[in-house]
Parts: structure tokens; C-alpha cells; sequence
């Protein structure tokens, strides 16, 4: 349930857009990755998979203060089970 407590861990300021992830919920989800040497910053990489996700936003419109196009949409496409499982966004 909701309460008092979780409003400072659900706080959005500061950050680019909505779906961008803020440094607490990175926290939580950076553990749930698999420890593989990477050349992209995996929390930009979250966020614009999220910002996919968010808007529907077709690869050519993809912002440029986001990861490369190209890497953001190969990840997001390794979802095994389609675009709306959010589970799947930690497989890769």
C-alpha cells in the first residue's frame, strides 16, 4: 500500500523525462543485471528502453541525449516475450 514513507523513493525531480529512472530505483534494479563488460552506460540504456516503452517511439525519433538508436532498439528487441514484458527488460 501506499504510504508517506515511499514518496521520496517515487520522486521524479530533476530528471529529463518521466520514465528516466532516478538514482534510488537504479539502485534497486542495477543488482538484477548481469555483471558483463559493457561499452554503454546501463542506466542510460534503461532509460531509453523505458522511454520506448513510455512513448512508443519509433526508432528514428529517438532523442539525441539517449544512447545510440541503434544499441537502445537491439536491446529492447531481446525482450523474449514481446514489447509489453516489462519483466524482460532486466534479461539482458
Amino acid at each position: 500500500m501506499w504510504a508517506p514513507e515511499h514518496h521520496p523513493a517515487a520522486k521524479q525531480h530533476g530528471l529529463r523525462y518521466p520514465s528516466d529512472l532516478n538514482d534510488a530505483q537504479w539502485n534497486l534494479v542495477e543488482p538484477l543485471i548481469p555483471s558483463v563488460k559493457r561499452s554503454v552506460d546501463l542506466h542510460e540504456l534503461l532509460n531509453g528502453i523505458l522511454y520506448v516503452q513510455s512513448t512508443g517511439c519509433q526508432r528514428n525519433a529517438m532523442l539525441l541525449d539517449l544512447p545510440p538508436k541503434s544499441t537502445v532498439y537491439d536491446y529492447f528487441e531481446l525482450q523474449p516475450n514481446g514489447k509489453d514484458d516489462h519483466s524482460a527488460v532486466c534479461s539482458f
